[in-house]
């Protein structure tokens, strides 16, 4: 799974989406071919007469190859709660070799393939499988989104040091700044620059405009582009 990548975060709620969005609008802007999944979602809205996740529609928008929306996610669950709870509730079991196989369909499509988590890296999917665990399974390079708000280092130092443990390969990390007017968000981010062995592959500003006019190649580092 050369070309795949997950998507995972230091926490819920600190912009997975936005980034994983914006990723694919940077890189379909030098000509590639990409998708972002997101095998497992939990909460729905109504959008265009349709019940769905609103990050996986907000993934397909960004895409520029023509999938379902069964085939860029499949666990749906309507609460939006953590998904061994969600799962729980509605009596279904994750299989990790149904989104597996599902997404090696996808790989040959793509030049590159996002992989959106749900919630936080250690967030549970049952009893006793972690979203860890399913990166493990798949087995590809992890790219962390780091939340840039007061609290950060703390959680990313805790996730990137649980990343390590398990084993999984870093790509590289992104700070996502949700705070603006977070004191000497500069300082921090330095400091985890120091701290983390792999690059960051981008600083992005907290923004409240319209995605579609946003230049985002300001603000990414994709290994392998200048």
């Amino acid at each position: 799974m050369n070309n795949t990548y997950f998507i995972t975060g230091t926490d819920t709620g600190i912009g997975k989406t936005f980034i994983t969005c914006a990723l694919l609008s940077f890189l379909k802007s030098e000509n590639l071919k990409v998708v972002g999944l997101k095998p497992i979602s939990a909460g729905v809205k109504i959008f265009n007469k349709q019940k769905l996740n609103e990050d996986v529609f907000l993934l397909k928008k960004y895409s520029n190859i023509e999938l379902d929306y069964k085939d860029i996610n499949y666990y749906s669950f309507d609460k939006p709660v953590s998904p061994h709870i969600a799962a729980g509730l509605e009596n279904y079991h994750i299989d990790f070799d149904l989104i597996k196989d599902n997404i090696k369909k996808i790989q040959s499509k793509a030049d590159i393939v996002l992989i959106e988590g749900v919630g936080g890296y250690e967030v549970p999917i049952d009893g006793c499988r972690r979203i860890s665990d399913l990166i493990s399974y798949i087995d590809v390079p992890v790219i962390l989104v780091v939340g840039v708000r007061l609290g950060c280092l703390n959680h990313t130092l805790l996730t990137y040091e649980s990343i390590k443990a398990k084993h999984n390969k870093v790509c590289g990390w992104i700070a996502n700044i949700i705070e603006e007017d977070m004191l000497c968000i500069d300082e921090n981010i330095n400091y985890l620059k120091e701290n983390i062995s792999e690059p960051c592959l981008g600083v992005v500003p907290k923004i409240l405009s319209k995605m579609e006019q946003i230049n985002f190649i300001d603000y990414f580092n994709w290994p392998g582009m200048e």
